[in-house]
């Protein structure tokens, strides 16, 4: 397990560096209108991801992770759901989005869309696989590697001067799909899995659902801001919004790699209830507090020095970026005791408090950025994390009496 842990905290620290650099150069390369709608669209796609896949991703991710011979058995679902709903969704979002930017032509849209929710969802069958198995050198390198070459990709475009969206989102396209098919075709050479074997469970479907739904609940809350902000405010308002919030995103990077590591760990410590989970949280929990707390500091006094590094046109992700980064600490908090309901079995109750949480979101950030502008969406973002946490504290504290009693 440390292993897997330092694995994981080593790719994810690759993956922020290039990261950190893509956003750079997507930022400065398309300028700060383009990069407003780009953002949009991509804040629309996330919110769908979850769905492309309907959740199975996760089941089979339970599944093995107890019984790692079933890999061949249930990874036929998650590839077969994330092909049929990544495409429809994409379809669907891209009738519904195009009206609003009809500067950037319908299939452009497409293409965005199909890149996040299709694609990049099939790279994700393979590394939730090695996740399971708790392989966590290939789960790193495996995002390490498209991060890699995504950078590379919009460098060569910058230095060059194509970097532009009609340029940038076919290329884009072409690239995630050809990594993603890739590492397919590597999965099942390494674990020697057979087509034939592959099946697919309908009566995954529900229990999936939970963790679709959990998912959409999650990326609801964490990207409607940004399509709020661009229907009130504009895209250059986006703009600067989604640099002050991206960098609060990596940082929070290295602290998802340690729960995605843990991530199997949890179901199986799922078999002794919550108090079993909760307990290994608590492991965890020092570590992450420590980091959140050195971080906010970091970006709170390097936080002048961002339009050195984007641009005197980013000036105002500066006031932004000081009062965003305090939500670092708070999703440590709902984390820790989010992951713990979800390897005991709560996952039900964690998808549709996510849910519930998720649509408040919306009349929250709306009336906030509406009464207040860009600050009014960095209030309600700071208000949706606590009440997830409040929440989730109420049912563990609830979860736990029950045990206790019976």
């Amino acid at each position: 397990m440390l292993t897997g842990i330092w694995w994981a905290l080593l790719g994810q620290g690759m993956r922020i560096g290039l990261q950190a650099l893509l956003f750079f150069v997507l930022a400065r390369g398309l300028g700060l209108q383009n990069f407003g709608i780009y953002t949009t669209v991509f804040a629309c796609a996330q919110i769908l991801y979850p769905i492309s896949g309907l959740g199975t991703h996760n089941t089979m991710i339970m599944h093995v992770a107890r019984y790692p011979k079933l890999l061949n058995n249930y990874l036929g679902t998650p590839l077969l759901m994330t092909v049929i709903f990544g495409s429809f969704l994409s379809i669907i979002a891209t009738f519904a989005l195009s009206s609003l930017y009809k500067q950037v032509s319908a299939l452009f849209i497409l293409l965005m869309f199909l890149t996040e929710i299709l694609a990049f969802r099939l790279l994700d069958v393979s590394t939730h696989a090695w996740q399971a198995l708790e392989n966590m050198r290939y789960y790193a390198l495996s995002y390490t590697l498209l991060s890699g070459l995504r950078l590379l990709l919009a460098g060569g475009l910058w230095l060059t001067g194509y970097l532009n969206l009609v340029v940038w989102i076919p290329c884009n396209f072409v690239l995630t799909l050809l990594v993603a098919l890739l590492l397919l075709v590597q999965l099942f050479y390494y674990c020697q899995l057979e087509w034939r074997k592959l099946y697919f469970f309908r009566s995954e479907l529900k229990t999936s659902l939970y963790f679709s739904l959990s998912g959409v609940g999650q990326s609801l809350y964490a990207n409607v801001d940004k399509i709020l902000i661009a229907r009130l405010l504009g895209s250059e308002v986006v703009g600067i919004y989604a640099v002050a919030q991206r960098i609060v995103q990596m940082a929070f990077l290295p602290i998802l790699a340690l729960f995605q590591a843990s991530y199997a760990k949890y179901f199986q410590k799922g078999r002794f209830g919550i108090q079993g989970t909760l307990n290994y949280s608590k492991k965890l929990a020092p570590f992450l507090f420590l980091y959140a707390s050195v971080m906010i500091l970091i970006i709170y006094l390097l936080s002048p020095y961002l339009t050195v590094v984007f641009g005197s046109q980013y000036e105002g992700a500066i006031y932004v970026l000081k009062w965003l980064v305090l939500l670092l600490v708070i999703q440590v908090a709902h984390y820790l005791l989010g992951e713990a309901m979800t390897g005991c079995g709560y996952q039900r109750i964690r998808s549709i408090l996510q849910m519930i949480v998720g649509l408040l979101s919306v009349a929250i950030i709306y009336s906030a950025v509406s009464a207040q502008g860009i600050m009014g969406a960095v209030v309600a973002a700071l208000i949706i994390e606590i009440l997830l946490f409040l929440v989730y504290l109420v049912v563990v504290i609830f979860e736990l009496r029950r045990e206790n009693i019976s």
